[in-house]
């Protein structure tokens, strides 16, 4: 019975010796596999940041690559700009050498006082184009007293029929018969100021063939503006390019 007791009571002490071993190394494995999850905290963590930072270098290479080709660009530009200039030299120069630059001056000169000339036809031609305008109104104001004219004289054929009262019809007729005398007078004026003569007949066609010719001066005179204006521009530029 002892026999039996001693056995039980080693097997109890082995088996806690093993219970306390398993647990130590439980213990161990447990601190080991703390370990590695950390460290695989650590890695993902450490991925993730790298991840990131390789992002965000090719985002940078990327910009870097842009401005590099816009630098390239500009290089480019910048020696197509100096073959320019070397080639707008060399013409510079070709052109020096062509070119009477007295010459030009003098062609200037002559053009400066064509201009101060063609400035004074335009001041003449204000005043005239104010003719014009007043002709315009002429020939509105023809045409009224045409019409006019033809209602006096309806007027006056009705109060050639004697009325009923001779004092009103004569004082009416006179008031009648002096507006349109002074109607008339106005447009002579008018038409002698403008054509130099009260035209006995063919009123109209006078005063027509007067625009007309009217017309064709302040056209022609344009023309001869603008092409004098031109040449003027371009000798200035010869000579703002000569100094």
């Amino acid at each position: 019975m002892d026999l039996i007791r001693g056995k039980i009571e080693t097997l109890q002490k082995d088996g806690k010796k093993v219970k306390m071993e398993f647990e130590d190394k439980d213990a161990n494995m447990q601190q080991k596999l703390d370990d590695v999850r950390d460290k695989k905290t650590k890695l993902e963590q450490n991925e993730r940041l790298k991840r990131d930072l390789m992002t965000e270098n090719t985002q940078k290479i990327k910009q870097l690559n842009k401005k590099l080709s816009e630098v390239e660009a500009s290089a480019g530009r910048r020696d197509q700009i100096t073959r320019d200039l070397k080639r707008a030299e060399f013409e510079l120069s070709k052109a020096e050498k062509t070119v009477d630059v007295n010459k030009v001056k003098q062609e200037i000169e002559s053009l400066s006082k064509e201009k101060s000339k063609l400035d004074a036809n335009i001041s003449e031609l204000s005043s005239e184009m104010n003719r014009l305008h007043l002709q315009s109104s002429a020939r509105a104001q023809l045409d009224v007293l045409k019409k006019d004219k033809v209602t006096k004289e309806e007027q006056i054929l009705m109060e050639a029929t004697p009325p009923p009262h001779p004092l009103t019809m004569s004082q009416t007729f006179l008031k009648s018969l002096l507006n349109f005398k002074l109607e008339r007078a106005k447009q002579e004026d008018t038409l002698t100021y403008l054509l130099g003569h009260m035209p006995a007949r063919n009123v109209r066609g006078e005063l027509d063939e007067y625009i007309g010719k009217q017309t064709e001066s302040v056209k022609r005179l344009n023309q001869e503006i603008q092409k004098s204006k031109s040449s003027l521009s371009s000798r200035e530029a010869e000579k703002k390019m000569f100094g």
